[in-house]
């Protein structure tokens, strides 16, 4: 993403998109209420071709927008190559507006090519690490163990720190001889796509690494539990070598067996299908990204979607993936009922993931006494808070410090 050039542009068609297809609805609605009233009152045979015209030039005048504002990024490219090439920090408003906006059209930003699509990195102390240059000299007090941090749905690396700074890594580094980075990536993408993409890097990262990588645990909030997961099982059959001194994977509030609230969303969608008035508005659910869908059953290999309906209400079961063997986990809970609630905690949840789905993730094998599995449930926790109360890091460092590197 770098420059502003590149990130006005990336908003411009991003909103030319969106107006186009907010158009479509519209018109949906509009033809559907046509049609119903020439069931009972005479209508003019031109009103629906005027209402065609009006949204064709909608769409038309949308688009030439759209592509004179390519033309002049172009042009300034041509004129002034600093100002689109160059390679600039994004102001923290604009990294957690490009962070949510990837979360619901991810996807789409990545097919239309569009700059505000986030492309995965690790960060380090605030910057990014360039694989392809020295290492040593971006992380000049690099150790052997390494720990990485990979943030959920609509997140980025800054969403780790509480007000105050503090954060899991920052006590990590400060307690323990390791070296933390943070992932970012585009959460609109299929998990399995980004846990593709981290498995190869972190293969890329290892090769690169300035001290040889004797640990590595992975701690993943939400769906970045899902894509640590999901990498490891790309890993495994890509055969590549960070799997052998991977020694924990850490999961906080990951919907191992799907979150209630997509399923909720999936379900109103094809309801909304069921009348004339309201199918145009089920464009808009359909629109939500890959991301968010496998979200909805904790999808996190590409079989789950091989001659399926991404959109499917019914009996979908997701592909299991096994737990790595010789690899410990960390599977922590949270939930908004307070201590005493009894089965109350379980359903609650911690607001959007169920203590269920967040401790028990399909394996294809019974885990209820699996002995590389702890297992914590935080009372009067919502979901957010999991990603940086002390009691957590507490309970996360002395998990690592149970750990050692593998034999």
């Amino acid at each position: 993403m770098g420059s502003t050039g590149r990130f006005v542009l990336g908003g411009i068609l991003a909103a030319r998109d969106a107006v186009l297809g907010t158009t479509q609805v519209v018109e949906g609605v509009h033809s559907a209420v046509l049609e119903s009233l020439g069931h009972v009152a005479p209508v003019p045979k031109a009103i629906p071709g005027i209402t065609q015209l009006v949204y064709q030039s909608i769409r038309g005048v949308t688009s030439v927008v759209g592509q004179g504002a390519e033309a002049a990024t172009a042009a300034l490219g041509a004129l002034m190559p600093g100002l689109v090439e160059e390679e600039l920090a994004l102001a923290p408003w604009q990294l957690h507006l490009l962070s949510g906006c990837n979360a619901a059209f991810g996807d789409h930003f990545e097919r239309a090519a569009n700059a505000w699509a986030l492309p995965m990195s690790f960060w380090h102390k605030g910057q990014p690490l360039l694989l392809a240059a020295d290492l040593a000299d971006q992380i000049p007090d690099a150790r052997s163990h390494l720990v990485v941090f990979i943030h959920g749905l609509g997140m980025n690396e800054a969403g780790w720190r509480d007000v105050t700074g503090w954060s899991y890594a920052q006590s990590l580094e400060a307690e323990h001889a390791c070296t933390t980075l943070f992932l970012r990536y585009n959460t609109g993408r299929h998990i399995y796509r980004n846990g593709e993409d981290l498995a190869q890097r972190l293969d890329t990262l290892l090769r690169a690494y300035p001290v040889p990588v004797t640990r590595l645990t992975l701690v993943g909030h939400s769906m970045g539990g899902l894509v640590s997961r999901s990498a490891c099982y790309t890993a495994r059959l890509q055969q590549y070598a960070w799997l052998e001194v991977l020694e924990g994977v850490a999961c906080l509030g990951s919907p191992h067996q799907g979150a209630a609230l997509e399923n909720i969303g999936n379900w109103v969608t094809s309801l909304l299908k069921s009348t004339p008035y309201s199918a145009p508005f089920a464009l808009l659910g359909k629109c939500r990204s890959a991301g968010i869908k496998d979200l909805r059953h904790g999808s996190l290999r590409p079989e789950d979607w091989v001659e399926r309906n991404i959109d499917d209400t019914w009996h979908f079961v997701p592909h299991p993936v096994p737990l790595v063997e010789g690899v410990r986990y960390l599977f922590v809970a949270g939930s908004l009922a307070e201590p005493g609630a009894g089965r109350l905690t379980d359903a609650v949840g911690d607001g959007l993931v169920s203590v269920e789905s967040a401790l028990n993730p399909h394996t294809g094998s019974d885990t209820s006494t699996h002995p590389a599995i702890s297992r914590h449930v935080f009372t009067g926790t919502g979901h957010m808070k999991l990603l940086r109360e002390r009691e957590i890091g507490r309970v996360l460092e002395q998990w690592l410090e149970a750990g050692g590197a593998r034999s």
